[in-house]
């Protein structure tokens, strides 16, 4: 995983329908917010490795965590991996100080 100090983040209308449980599974306290510029605050091991650093900018988007081995990601459509999470929706979003994703 990687640590994010988060520098920006937009808001759009999949944020409104979260803050308003539109589609039934919003948990409260909730943070919006699901497109993320930041700089790299910490990395785990496998971060590391891939040869991210600390202080390096970084995006987190709507697709982060896609399995990177499916056909819908190998074809470079990562939005439709049926394994993929969006780590910003289910668990908090980009209007914090921090944020974890994926190293991907």
């Amino acid at each position: 995983d990687v640590e994010v100090r988060v520098d920006y983040c937009g808001i759009c209308h999949s944020d409104l329908s979260m803050i308003d449980n539109e589609w039934g599974f919003s948990q409260y306290p909730l943070v919006a917010g699901h497109e993320v510029i930041g700089r790299v605050a910490a990395l785990g091991s496998a971060a590391q490795d891939k040869g991210l650093k600390v202080g390096q900018r970084v995006g987190i988007g709507w697709t982060a965590r896609s399995c990177g081995h499916c056909d819908a990601c190998i074809s470079g459509n990562q939005i439709n991996c049926q394994e993929g999470a969006v780590p910003t929706i289910l668990n908090r979003g980009g209007f914090a100080e921090k944020l974890r994703a994926g190293w991907q």
